[in-house]
């Protein structure tokens, strides 16, 4: 049964491509995805998000830390969940149940936490439901 919520759990891959110079493509679709999911609903994203953005834009995008540091400010704007012992308990049960990694399995108790109904990413099947949370890949065309 999917959580029902009006809020919303965007993954680090969409905020990477949301500044991605190199694929304009993917950059608009995440772009508008954002704009559209933040008119429409609560967006949350988790403290686990937040150090994996800052470490794929400095590290594999050569990005300057004080442009990480600015873009940082702008998701934690957003609602940000804490990655708590408890979330990572969950998380462990979810991993098992779902033959998920740990890591993506971090982010769904994150989002369970957060009371999210939709999880938006690539990195995992598109309108799968797990721990309650409708997975939901926006660069699908329908």
């Amino acid at each position: 049964m999917i959580l029902g919520s009006r809020s919303a759990f965007i993954d680090t891959n969409i905020w990477v491509y949301s500044i991605d110079e190199g694929d304009i493509s993917r950059r608009d679709a995440a772009r508008d995805l954002i704009e559209r999911t933040k008119a429409a609903s609560k967006i949350v994203v988790s403290t686990q998000v937040l150090s994996e953005f800052a470490n794929v834009v400095i590290k594999s995008f050569g990005k300057d830390p004080v442009f990480t540091k600015g873009y940082i400010e702008i998701l934690k704007s957003f609602e940000v969940c804490t990655v708590k012992p408890q979330t990572i308990s969950d998380a462990i049960d979810i991993c098992v149940l779902n033959k998920l990694s740990f890591f993506d399995s971090l982010l769904l108790s994150s989002a369970r936490q957060a009371g999210c109904g939709i999880f938006y990413t690539e990195d995992l099947n598109h309108e799968q439901e797990i721990a309650g949370i409708k997975i939901t890949n926006p660069f699908l065309k329908d």
